[in-house]
């Protein structure tokens, strides 16, 4: 698996720059290194927001907030610190049911909100828990074709700063058409993996061939 400098070089070695990076946290010295410690994170949080990547969903149970907002009889709970983007919200309980009835669960409607300057879920629903997209999700945890997509993002961003002038801006652009086609093919691929899923029969389905798939 790859690890951020790996990361980082091959995106250098996109951009035909032949430096080479050895450490971006902290950043060894080097121009490109700093360039890569300011863009880094910002180009991974963008591509991992763009899909509900399999690989970077995590669960947590959310904390409700004591004082909601006046007004609103819903319930309002903390999102964690490194929510990208929220995947599923299940109501606390019933995940216990049966497999064939967690099948019918309905998903409570929820919206998010900003209270205090934190990113808050707010639904009707007394406890609950998410699945979530998180930012901390490493990179030795990343497929290789994410990486990849990863390192066409990361050099049209590198573009301006490593090549001056409208040619900067240029490759920019032609690098972030490489990093779209190859976003497709990794959103592709995460969702075939998706249905790659364990199939339960459903004893109640009025065909004795009709199934349900469950994560």
């Amino acid at each position: 698996m790859a690890t951020e400098v790996d990361i980082c070089n091959l995106a250098l070695a996109r951009l035909g720059d032949r430096a080479t990076v050895s450490s971006i946290d902290p950043p060894e010295g080097s121009a490109q290194a700093d360039h890569c410690a300011r863009f880094y994170p910002i180009a991974r949080d963008a591509i991992l927001s763009a899909h509900p990547w399999r690989f970077a969903v995590k669960r947590a149970t959310l904390p409700k907030m004591a004082d909601a907002p006046v007004g609103d009889p819903a319930s309002y709970f903390g999102l964690p610190s490194d929510c990208l983007r929220v995947v599923a919200v299940h109501c606390v309980g019933l995940e216990n049911l049966p497999p064939m009835l967690r099948f019918y669960e309905r998903t409570p409607d929820y919206r998010i909100e900003q209270v205090g300057g934190a990113s808050t879920l707010v639904c009707e629903a007394e406890s609950i828990w998410i699945e979530y997209v998180s930012s901390k999700t490493p990179a030795a945890n990343f497929p290789s074709d994410f990486s990849d997509c990863l390192s066409w993002l990361l050099a049209s961003y590198l573009a301006g700063t490593i090549i001056p002038g409208s040619s900067g801006i240029q490759v920019s652009a032609n690098l972030m058409q490489y990093y779209q086609k190859t976003l497709t093919l990794a959103i592709q691929n995460d969702a075939a993996q998706r249905r790659e899923r364990v199939q339960i029969h459903d004893p109640y389905a009025g065909d004795a061939g009709d199934i349900h798939a469950f994560n």
